[in-house]
């Protein structure tokens, strides 16, 4: 049974309309994330930290080449 959990990752297409939306709906002010957050290159994100400690990513691929452009 799982009884906590830390994170969420999402992929998305657009970081940009996708962050605006999750911002509307959580009521939290995102922290970008850059290539640099990442283990892999041509990644960019924003961070979503809830009041509970739960974190929601949202990952975007400035490559067609890389495994979350697939999604």
């Amino acid at each position: 049974m799982i009884t906590r959990f830390f994170g969420v990752n999402v992929a998305v297409k657009d970081l940009d309309s996708a962050t605006k939306r999750f911002t509307e709906i959580l009521g939290v002010k995102p922290t970008p994330m850059t290539n640099n957050d990442f283990a892999f290159p041509h990644l960019v994100g924003s961070q979503y930290t809830l009041d509970n400690g739960v974190v929601i990513r949202l990952i975007a691929s400035q490559s067609p080449d890389t495994s979350i452009a697939g999604f």
